[in-house]
């Protein structure tokens, strides 16, 4: 009997050991196929490489000329642009006395509606857009340069360009004198006449007015002629803000502040600047 247990004893041992190797062996099994199946998972990153590039059609405009810009992604991934809507698209500096000093513009909130905050450019892509809403940023002539921001992007592409002021090219007229045995009285009548032609002409180009008009939304800062109003300014009141103000023959400001609205429209008459500002207040009828 004693043998017999003893042989049983060695036999279920056995059984036991080879159980609980079957059981280890299931288990590190397991764990390399979990650790296989996460690795598989995981994304694998490239260094980004390549570069942004900033462009524009030309090199000079005149002012109230349209300008575009073209943003291109030579990266080998997606990029993100920074959208400011409503104000300037892209950073606008311009040169006062050697320095680069930084332009600000709103645009009505109205046209920013929909718009996403970042706009995502594929790699190799390109964005075209322009300052048709934010004109005066370059109303006054100058060097100006706009620099592209990009997230995670150090470098900052820029573009430098001139706006100058339009202007009525002024003709030289040169009189060719023959040379003949005539008095000399003769030959100078005519440099007389186009030297009073064109003093004629000086007097007669319109020049400009400077005016700052003043309301209860804040104030707009112009320059006019006969013929045109240039907005060089508009500066609201705290806690207003404005739409409009584009320079023309006429011009329309219209401020928010608070529950009042304040409608302010230029124009010209006979060379003269014309203002009508209009009050509206929530709850009073028109």
């Amino acid at each position: 009997m004693k043998i017999n247990n003893e042989l049983d004893h060695i036999y279920h041992s056995s059984r036991l050991s080879l159980f609980w190797v079957l059981v280890y062996s299931t288990i590190i099994i397991l764990i390399f196929s979990g650790a296989g199946m996460a690795a598989t998972k995981i994304r694998t990153h490239t260094l980004p490489t390549g570069k942004i590039t900033l462009t524009i059609p030309y090199s000079k405009y005149v002012v109230g000329e349209s300008i575009s810009f073209t943003i291109k992604n030579e990266y080998n991934s997606s990029v993100y642009v920074f959208n400011n809507c409503p104000a300037e698209p892209l950073a606008v500096y311009r040169q006062v006395d050697g320095l680069w000093v930084r332009q600000h513009e709103q645009a009505s909130i109205s046209e920013c509606s929909g718009e996403d905050r970042q706009v995502s450019v594929a790699a190799g892509a390109i964005v075209d857009s322009n300052f048709d809403l934010w004109q005066n940023l370059f109303i006054q002539p100058g060097k100006y340069r706009i620099v592209a921001f990009v997230e995670y992007y150090n470098a900052l592409p820029y573009q430098e360009f001139e706006v100058v002021a339009a202007s009525t090219a002024t003709i030289q007229q040169q009189v060719v004198v023959p040379i003949v045995n005539t008095p000399a009285k003769t030959t100078q009548t005519p440099t007389i006449q186009v030297q009073e032609q064109e003093q004629e002409k000086q007097e007669q180009a319109p020049s400009r007015q400077s005016q700052t008009i003043t309301t209860a939304g804040g104030s707009i800062s112009v320059e006019y002629d006969s013929n045109y109003i240039y907005v060089l300014n508009i500066n609201p009141n705290s806690g207003c803000h404005y739409e409009g103000g584009n320079s023309g023959a006429k011009v329309r400001v219209k401020f928010q502040c608070a529950k009042t609205e304040i409608d302010v429209r230029l124009s010209l008459n006979n060379g003269q600047l014309i203002q009508n500002i209009q009050t509206e207040s929530e709850g009073e009828d028109d």
